[in-house]
């Protein structure tokens, strides 16, 4: 979650790109996460829980709150968020 988060920060539209699980791609496009991302200046990551998610899971639950100001205004964005690891990559699966 926190390299995601970076990557946000970052605008690495394409490790953002990589790090989602397929279905989560269909649902957008780099150009899209990039004009969200670069729309943003990205505040914090404040993690709030986790389950599982270790080296030796198969999957990962992470509750988080990104902030962010975006046209002059500050926002949250909280999410609990599914990861799932796929060889030795984690990915991005879906908010639960």
């Amino acid at each position: 979650m926190r390299s995601r988060y970076s990557a946000h920060v970052l605008a690495e539209i394409d490790y953002l790109w990589e790090t989602w699980d397929d279905s989560q791609r269909r649902n957008s496009s780099r150009q899209e996460i990039l004009d969200w991302a670069s729309s943003c200046q990205w505040l914090s990551l404040s993690i709030l829980s986790t389950q599982a998610g270790r080296e030796g899971d198969s999957e990962g639950i992470v509750a988080f709150i990104a902030s962010y100001s975006q046209r002059g205004k500050i926002q949250q964005h909280h999410e609990i968020s599914l990861f799932r690891k796929q060889g030795e990559q984690w990915l991005y699966i879906s908010h639960c």
